[in-house]
């Protein structure tokens, strides 16, 4: 393995831990830093780089009518929204596993148009403040910007999920990596919510079909 392709997805994967855990306390503004992170690692290839051959778990299937858009299943995602105000995005995940370079091809949004994960990384971290600002709000933006649960707005729940899946994913591979040094692993375990969220109520909702 090539170790200054390690070292790179390292430091990006401790970026999405410490912006993972900004924004479960609140501050959603760090969704466009996470966006760009998510665009080196997959748009970039930096993973790929770093493993060929890397096969990730595929999506829940979204299907899209073009006959009538407004049958067509909206994402899959669940959002949860913890007593205490803190909102997080759960990844419905099918039965597959799909190569790298196919994962990020998936539809990730079907309405008003089918987006992949690869458009929509891009679109956030290039369009929306994450590496560079438009002169002009793109129409998509504007509408995941108009669609807001709580503290996220859809383009920012989508961004967190698809950051859960890639901290887990490098997790794994840096566990395999440095499995005896232990000290090193335990302060690189993912992010997680907070303990305190299970001590209330939680609301969910499931988006697949929205």
């Amino acid at each position: 393995m090539n170790n200054r392709n390690l070292k790179e997805v390292t430091e990006v994967y401790k970026i999405i831990r410490t912006c993972l855990e900004h924004i479960y306390g609140g501050d959603t503004y760090m969704c466009r830093v996470l966006s760009v992170q998510l665009r080196i690692l997959l748009c970039d290839a930096l993973l790929s780089r770093l493993i060929p051959n890397l096969e990730v778990q595929s999506l829940k299937s979204i299907q899209h009518d073009e006959s009538n858009p407004l049958n067509s299943l909206g994402m899959a995602f669940e959002l949860r929204r913890y007593w205490n105000g803190i909102e997080d995005s759960q990844p419905l995940l099918g039965n597959k596993l799909l190569p790298l370079n196919i994962w990020i091809d998936q539809i990730v949004l079907a309405y008003p148009v089918p987006i992949t994960i690869k458009r929509m990384i891009k679109l956030l971290a290039e369009k929306q403040g994450g590496a560079h600002v438009d002169k002009d709000l793109h129409p998509l933006i504007e509408r995941f910007q108009g669609i807001i649960f709580g503290k996220l707005n859809l383009g920012e729940m989508i961004i967190v999920g698809l950051a859960k899946i890639v901290q887990q994913l490098i997790f794994q591979v840096l566990s395999n990596e440095i499995h005896d040094q232990n000290d090193t692993l335990c302060l690189l375990k993912p992010i997680q919510i907070p303990k305190s969220c299970y001590e209330g109520t939680c609301e969910v909702r499931n988006l697949l079909m929205i």
